[in-house]
């Protein structure tokens, strides 16, 4: 089977080093208090400029001095690599399908080394998902994105959310099944 993976916050951690490093900037770059206070009407939101309130300049300079300290520092969830490793060595295809800028490539690529995630495609600057997961029939999809889970959907492929703090309290779709970890993930499919 082919297995079309995420990177950001389904195989890694990177909504904690995200909003850690937007808290850092806010405080020590901008100087001035970080206001979460409409956290309710922002529960939802996948973007931590959202959480921290970063005007749109405020995010551009944010990405310039902080986004390769976020992807160098990020860790991967618990026991990714032995379950993606797993699913490979079950012979079936990992495809990494993320939205990350193609000239983070040989970032992305160092750091999947470093952590150990054998996969056998790595497919970036994917705005469009779906059109990803058509070209290398995916039989089997996980994002930690509502949206692209949505786009993802047919009548075949297996479509799994992982469980994310900005996702937790998102109602899905019944053709969509959230898991918790990878064992949880491994074990769904």
């Amino acid at each position: 089977m082919n297995i079309g993976i995420d990177i950001d916050d389904t195989i890694s951690e990177t909504y904690e080093t995200f909003f850690t490093y937007a808290q850092k900037y806010i405080l020590e770059d901008l100087k001035r208090n970080i206001d979460i206070s409409d956290n309710g009407k922002i529960e939802h939101s996948y973007h931590y400029a959202d959480m921290t309130k970063l005007s749109q300049e405020e995010n551009t300079q944010f990405l310039k001095k902080y986004l390769v300290p976020v992807f160098n520092e990020t860790k991967p969830k618990a026991l990714a690599d032995k379950y993606i490793n797993k699913l490979q060595e079950d012979e079936n295809q990992i495809i990494i399908i993320t939205s990350r800028r193609e000239k983070y490539r040989n970032l992305t690529e160092e750091w999947l080394k470093e952590y150990n995630i054998n996969y056998d495609k790595l497919i970036m600057n994917c705005e469009n998902k779906k059109e990803a997961i058509e070209e290398n029939n995916i039989d089997i999809f996980i994002d930690d994105n509502l949206n692209y889970c949505k786009e993802a959907l047919n009548n075949n492929r297996k479509v799994f959310m992982m469980d994310t703090r900005p996702n937790r309290n998102l109602e899905l779709p019944t053709n969509i099944k959230r898991v918790f970890s990878w064992a949880h993930f491994y074990n769904e499919i």
